[in-house]
């Protein structure tokens, strides 16, 4: 063989020796996920919290001191959810009673299942009072009125001479002042009572009133009307239908 033609067969075996050159292979580029579209907050029912100067409503500030307050309140009421809700108010004994039932009151008309007013006693512990809502007023119901001169009267919504309970040492009598609405109370069948007050009148006064009629201090059974209707305003004898 001659040395041209063994050069040529070497080159041959040497091109059938090399690999074929190996592409990489193609990256996939994997599609963006879908964003999921994001789910609004449940409302919540607000939280209330009353002070004499100021009522919050969730986040919705009133202040008492500001123009047309009834209008604000109403306001703040219809921005939360209210109807079908427990509504819890943290009212501040220095507040006063009228201002505590302005706000209950715009409350109750919005159709809560239930408004519940927390406010210290006086052993310091949280008493809660129930409030009535739609009570109707007329009737035999009780009235219990903490006067600005501390004394208390009690009378049917219906209208009649008050029985009156002259004021003690510290302030109103609430132990006999509690002793005439349940005995008002024991004359009728309502399931609730009305509360009120002078409009100056602090409303630690009035739930002082309230846990005393709840809680006879005769260790006595509590009066069958748990729920009660703070008035914004009363006037001792008088029908409480004839007041706004």
């Amino acid at each position: 063989m001659s040395r041209s033609a063994l050069f040529a067969l070497l080159l041959l075996y040497a091109c059938d020796d090399k690999e074929p050159v190996k592409t990489a292979p193609s990256a996939t580029v994997s599609a963006a996920p879908t964003p999921t579209p994001s789910t609004p907050p449940t409302p919540r029912a607000p939280i209330v919290t009353i002070e004499d100067s100021a009522a919050m409503v969730g986040d919705a500030r009133v202040d008492f001191a500001g123009p047309d307050v009834n209008g604000q309140i109403k306001a703040a009421v219809s921005s939360k959810k209210i109807e079908g809700e427990t509504i819890n108010v943290i009212a501040s004994k220095d507040a006063k009673a009228s201002k505590v039932a302005q706000v209950t009151n715009a409350i109750a008309a919005a159709k809560p299942k239930a408004i519940v007013v927390k406010t210290p006693k006086r052993d310091k512990s949280t008493g809660e009072i129930n409030v009535a809502l739609a009570a109707k007023r007329e009737g035999c119901a009780a009235v219990g009125y903490i006067a600005k001169d501390s004394v208390i009267s009690v009378w049917p919504a219906s209208g009649a001479k008050a029985v009156t309970f002259s004021h003690g040492m510290a302030g109103p009598d609430m132990t006999r002042g509690s002793e005439g609405v349940r005995q008002a109370m024991s004359k009728c069948d309502a399931p609730y009572w009305f509360a009120s007050a002078d409009p100056e009148v602090k409303w630690g006064l009035v739930a002082d009133l309230v846990f005393a009629v709840e809680s006879p201090e005769d260790g006595g059974a509590p009066p069958k009307a748990h729920d009660v209707s703070i008035l914004i305003k009363a006037t001792p004898g008088r029908k409480i239908d004839d007041e706004p």
